[in-house]
């Protein structure tokens, strides 16, 4: 068993083949861009492991040359959103309408006096859903500082931060603990009963652990079994992940409290309730979607107005079985939004709602039944795009996102393949030699 696992240690267990990383010139590039240098142990982590498939597996990290960009950069993007609105506040001597916004205190300000409100972070990672974000802070940088902290925004915003990993190990280490859930057939457990049950039966000694801030990790290598454990000290978690895929007959390392059975996906959601009559001029919206913007934005949703101006800022939207409720019987549905306004109207074979996110650049839809790819058409700006185990056929449609960089489209049954190698764009699941 080892207790003291390294981040390569770890890198290793997750890739099956090669390493694939990113060009020297393309994290110059990034450089140039934020106007300095990044720390040294974070450009071979990039070099050597960065398009390995296992950081984009839950978050994701940003890639050079053009993800890497500062705070501030994404500050003044959101400030072109919101100038008509706060112009027109200043000017009818509404200003108390805006007194604990933010981006409203920035709007007043010259760029050079924002550091009285919030520092400038270089973003080198983002949550599935777009909202969070963390990095190093440019001072850091700037200082010359090798292995800086790194800083998580706290508030669905670029402003407000706070340091959530001393260093770039500690980071990566809980990077990859978000990833290693389910992976090859792993398992999650949080009653400290069965945490210590399971620690137990698999040899693990608790005194030998060595935690990296709050997490710890130790390695059987016979076993080829890895086990992520983290405790606050009022909550504790204990995550596996197994390198290969377990033999179908394959006994587990110790035995997890049987739960419903879940069939395979891919599932099309349903509304399990009687909406009544759609009323004149409402508005359709698929229900996860309605789920995960409320998921999103929250207590900020309350009229129609705030759902549409949430909708249109979004940048990443993540739509997947996390928000998903699946009964024994395979029927797939989300729950309800609590504040959805009655001018929508829940509809599952209804996509469209896509097309009013002019921002967004990463969607992710897995493992789930699409009725209408459509939307698909509008999304000019996509850089991301994954269909992990949908119905999607039609690669032709891809021609119409002059944007698209990276795209996943792993166990869709694919027609008109041939377009992908006319497509500048890298392909999850590929080989770094087949692309």
């Amino acid at each position: 068993m080892q207790y003291q696992v390294s981040i390569p240690t770890l890198m290793d267990f997750f890739c099956q083949g090669e390493h694939q990383g990113f060009s020297e010139a393309d994290i110059q590039t990034a450089e140039k861009t934020i106007g300095v240098a990044l720390p040294t142990i974070y450009r071979d982590f990039l070099k050597t492991y960065g398009l390995d498939p296992i950081n984009n597996r839950h978050n994701h990290i940003n890639c050079p040359p053009k993800g890497i960009v500062t705070s501030y950069s994404y500050i003044q993007d959101t400030l072109e959103d919101w100038v008509e609105e706060f112009q027109e506040a200043k000017e009818q001597g509404q200003e108390n309408r805006y007194k604990d916004n933010g981006y409203f205190a920035l709007w007043q300000l010259p760029q050079e006096k924002w550091s009285a409100i919030t520092d400038n972070y270089v973003l080198l990672w983002c949550e599935n859903q777009g909202v969070w974000n963390a990095g190093y802070r440019l001072s850091d940088l700037q200082a010359g500082l090798s292995d800086p902290p790194l800083y998580i925004s706290t508030n669905d915003d670029y402003i407000s931060f706070a340091k959530c990993a001393d260093n770039l190990d500690a980071f990566l280490l809980s990077m990859l603990w978000d990833a290693a859930y389910g992976y090859n057939g792993g398992v999650r457990l949080t009653d400290s009963t069965q945490i210590n049950s399971a620690l137990s039966q698999a040899g693990i000694d608790r005194k030998l652990l060595e935690f990296r801030g709050l997490l710890s990790a130790c390695l059987d290598d016979k076993r080829e079994t890895l086990y992520l454990y983290y405790n606050n000290g009022e909550y504790q978690e204990l995550c596996t992940a197994n390198r290969n895929k377990p033999a179908p007959q394959a006994k587990p390392v110790f035995e997890k409290p049987t739960l419903k059975y879940v069939p395979k996906g891919p599932y099309h959601i349903e509304v399990t309730f009687d909406q009544g009559i759609d009323p004149p001029n409402s508005t359709h919206i698929h229900p996860l979607i309605a789920r995960v913007i409320e998921r999103m934005y929250g207590k900020r949703l309350l009229v129609r107005y705030d759902w549409m101006k949430a909708i249109g800022k979004t940048k990443g939207l993540t739509l997947d079985l996390r928000d998903v409720i699946i009964e024994p019987d395979g029927t797939a549905h989300a729950p309800i939004p609590v504040n959805l306004p009655s001018s929508f109207y829940l509809d599952p074979a209804d996509w469209s709602i896509i097309e009013e996110m002019p921002n967004l650049q990463t969607l992710r839809i897995e493992n789930l039944i699409v009725d209408d790819f459509s939307f698909l058409s509008k999304c000019k700006n996509l850089k991301m795009l994954s269909l992990y185990n949908t119905n999607f056929t039609d690669c032709r449609m891809l021609l119409k996102l002059p944007k698209l960089e990276e795209v996943d489209l792993r166990f869709c049954p694919l027609e008109h393949e041939e377009v992908l190698q006319t497509l500048d764009i890298r392909q999850v699941g590929l080989a770094k030699e087949q692309q």
